[in-house]
């Protein structure tokens, strides 16, 4: 379930990347469950490559699960800026939904072929949606831009802004950087040239 924290706690939370003993969750999760006051910390997992906004990319953060007095139900408690289910980097991401060079060996311990399959599915429909937002604030915070690529570089959404972005000077973020960033915007596609200019200029 997702929570909101008090400034306070939320700041403990970023400097230590665990979850302030303090802070439980307002409600059950589980199905019928009324339960709003009887939670017990149970264990918690890691979130790598998490993003904060405004601030960049943290290393670990921990997401702690409680147990549910009442009904059992075992649940995390996450807060908005972090990923439910995200277990692999960025970098890896990028690499299985653009079809580039990995660790497959390595990965296919780790992750099924339906994960990966999902992987580049989701970053695709995410790019797709967010391109037009995202060629918006590039053009307008790069003139020197070249939209004209080659036709391997445009196959697919993801691929065009990776070859945008490689135009960057310096230390360029990669697509699926931008296209996370876009998404803690929401849906509303007009705030999203200001997310990525607090983000990344």
């Amino acid at each position: 379930m997702h929570q909101v924290l008090s400034d306070k706690n939320l700041q403990e939370y970023y400097q230590t990347g665990i979850l302030p003993n303090c802070v439980r969750p307002n409600g059950c999760t589980g199905e019928n469950c009324q339960e709003r006051d009887r939670f017990h910390r149970h264990s918690r997992y890691s979130r790598k490559c998490i993003y904060r906004q405004g601030c960049g990319w943290m290393p670990v953060m921990w997401v702690q699960r409680f147990r549910c007095a009442t009904c059992g139900k075992v649940f995390s408690l996450i807060i908005p800026i972090l990923y439910k289910w995200q277990r692999a980097e960025h970098e890896l991401q990028q690499s299985v939904a653009m079809e580039q060079p990995y660790r497959r060996e390595e990965v296919a311990e780790a992750f099924s072929e339906r994960t990966l399959s999902r992987w580049k599915q989701t970053w695709l429909a995410w790019s797709a949606f967010y391109q037009q937002a995202i060629l918006a604030w590039l053009l307008t915070s790069y003139a020197f831009l070249s939209v004209n690529v080659t036709a391997a570089e445009a196959r697919t959404p993801l691929h065009y802004l990776q070859a945008l972005l490689a135009q960057l000077p310096g230390k360029a973020p990669a697509a699926v950087e931008v296209v996370s960033v876009c998404r803690f915007g929401g849906r509303q596609l007009r705030r999203i040239p200001h997310i990525l200019s607090l983000s990344f200029l």
